[in-house]
């Protein structure tokens, strides 16, 4: 161990960073951008080890910004954490760190720390004058940062602080390089909403997000629109509210079924994600019997990063590292579901750094129901289901029944409903087709759709009288 050689130990820290700056410089350029966003929990571990400071997540904690990423309430400083390195970048950052400081009555400490080692260029910048107000100290001589900026900072160091440095960078460089997960927890969001029956969150489905309820704190989520790119669920509103005010309590979603569950915690989890938060969303239907979440896991998501999640554990500040999203806790058989509820009371229920998501019916009864907080999914308004309708180019049907109105607040039945009518006019008076012409009970919504999938397949190309006739016995017997 070299825990005494002041060079070997910078020499280590200088490789690691090196790397690691050309490694988010690939993901920069072709424009992945989980290895930027996860360099920001990186970076604040750095600069806390250097500085002695106490960064936390701005845009998890406290403000919604593109202007900064990290703050220290303490020091009264904000950083933001790049990989574009320009001039523009550093002036956009700051006029977005105005606004919000000005808003909130403010005056703190401005920084930028650019995810390389390019020294030339950021030198120039360094050089250049950039327009400040009051509520803002920066200085650009010393106050833009890079890596070559943190091996300077070194010097400053005795070699048992350095030393502690380098364990530190060890955890980070050396071992573990998280931001990988965050692409493999992506993809496995992206095959399970592909293979699950929900309807697809682009821009439109964002109109039938839901809002959430917590009665027992009398309090109501919605979605909103953040910027526009970004629309977040009432689910993400929820978990923000009570991060900033230092709560992390475990939920139970509760719903009827197609009421958007199961789309609320995958677009929850993109989104956390997108913030340097490990989301891993589970749809528990896909548990084999007896098989513990531990085992699923490191079967199907963490494979060879099983350490992960207990790093994520150590570097954890006050707000979860890990969010658990378990969808679908009523789709499981009793005996079985009495062992998962064991598993995640026993393993995961209280776990440092953790927090935990689990989705269900609203008649869904836990033995331990009363440890959690209960969330209810509320149904789509009245103004919901018609921008829905006009979005879908179906503004000729938002004259409705209340008893259709009161089906149509279920997002499922919405999305059903609009495909039903783009194909009633074709399929409606096709022989073989038996199509309910008032449909607006949830029965008859499923039966038209239903018919529908029998339609398209008979339209197919290269399907023979044979296979049409066994694909319209399966879709009766899922009728029946």
């Amino acid at each position: 161990m070299f825990k005494d050689n002041r060079k070997k130990i910078i020499d280590e820290i200088i490789a690691w960073l090196s790397i690691y700056a050309v490694d988010i410089k690939n993901h920069a350029n072709i424009n992945d951008l989980a290895a930027v966003h996860y360099a920001e929990n990186n970076i604040r571990e750095i600069i806390n080890a250097l500085l002695e400071y106490h960064l936390k997540n701005a845009n998890v904690l406290k403000f919604n910004t593109p202007g900064f990423d990290l703050i220290d309430e303490a020091e009264l400083i904000c950083v933001q954490v790049t990989a574009t390195k320009t001039a523009q970048k550093v002036s956009d950052s700051i006029d977005q760190t105005k606004k919000v400081l000005l808003e909130n009555g403010l005056k703190w400490k401005f920084r930028i720390l650019f995810l390389d080692m390019n020294g030339e260029k950021i030198e120039k910048l360094r050089k250049r004058s950039f327009s400040v107000v009051d509520c803002i100290e920066f200085n650009p001589s010393t106050d833009i940062w890079d890596f070559n900026w943190i091996i300077k900072k070194l010097d400053d160091l005795d070699i048992n602080k350095l030393y502690e440095f380098y364990e530190i960078c060890e955890k980070i460089f050396g071992k573990n390089k998280s931001y990988i997960l965050f692409d493999r927890l992506k993809q496995y969001l992206i095959q399970n909403d592909t293979n699950s029956g929900t309807y697809i969150a682009n821009d439109l489905s964002e109109l039938l997000y839901t809002s959430i309820q917590d009665k027992k704190n009398s309090m109501l989520y919605s979605s909103k629109k953040i910027d526009s790119k970004r629309v977040v669920t009432a689910l993400y509103d929820c978990l923000h509210y009570n991060w900033c005010r230092g709560f992390s309590p475990d939920f139970m979603l509760c719903g009827v079924g197609g009421s958007g569950k199961t789309v609320m915690l995958q677009q929850t989890a993109k989104l956390l994600l997108d913030d340097g938060i490990l989301a891993i969303y589970i749809p528990l239907n896909n548990l084999s019997c007896k098989e513990s979440l531990t085992t699923y896991m490191k079967k199907h998501i963490l494979r060879d990063m099983e350490t992960v999640l207990d790093d994520y554990q150590i570097s954890c500040n006050e707000l979860p590292m890990v969010v658990l999203f378990l969808d679908g806790i009523n789709e499981i058989v009793d005996e079985n579901r009495r062992n998962l509820e064991n598993d995640i009371q026993e393993n995961w229920m209280g776990r440092p750094g953790f927090e935990i998501i689990i989705s269900g019916r609203d008649d869904i009864t836990l033995h331990w129901y009363k440890k959690i907080e209960v969330l209810q999914v509320n149904c789509l308004s009245l103004k919901q289901i018609h921008s829905y309708l006009a979005a879908m180019g179906r503004q000729a049907h938002i004259n409705m029944s209340k008893r259709l109105q009161t089906v149509l607040s279920n997002p499922l039945m919405l999305c059903l409903y609009t495909q039903n009518i783009y194909y009633e006019e074709s399929l409606s008076k096709r022989k073989g087709i038996d199509w309910i012409k008032t449909s607006d009970t949830p029965g008859t919504i499923i039966w038209n759709f239903l018919q529908c999938q029998i339609g398209k397949i008979a339209q197919e190309k290269n399907r023979t009288n044979n296979n049409v006739y066994t694909a319209i016995v399966a879709v009766m017997i899922v009728a029946a």
